[in-house]
């Protein structure tokens, strides 16, 4: 049976966020450094940690597609990996215009599927 994913569409666009959580990661050398797209990493990292809780799991790297850069979830119900898209859509950094596509693991491209608006705060 086909399991439901959730891929989270991010504008590409620049925005400058300050990386404090790891300052020892390649992308932010120093304390504090301001990097452009830190928004990827910021995303990354709260995934990452979330996914440990076990609640959902990643199904695959983030990759960009046309002017959007997707992140992918599944292992969980719909509810549920559209509350953690909603989460990440309002982390602070994210552009504007995050939304959710939702599809299943039968599909053989990402970006088509079930248009969900994600609020921002």
């Amino acid at each position: 049976m086909a399991q439901p994913v959730v891929e989270i569409h991010i504008p590409l666009v620049e925005t400058r966020v300050r990386l404090l959580d790891d300052p020892g990661s390649e992308e932010a050398p120093e304390p504090g450094l301001e990097v452009e797209f830190g928004w990827i990493s910021v995303v990354e990292d709260y995934l990452a940690k979330r996914e440990e809780s076990g609640e959902f799991e990643l199904y695959a790297d983030g990759e960009e597609l046309g002017g959007d850069y997707l992140f992918f979830l599944t292992g969980a119900d719909e509810q549920t990996l559209l509350a953690i898209a909603a989460d990440v859509a309002r982390l602070p950094g994210i552009p504007p215009g995050p939304y959710a596509i939702v599809t299943t693991d039968d599909s053989d491209e990402p970006g088509t599927g079930r248009h969900e608006p994600l609020p921002q705060r």
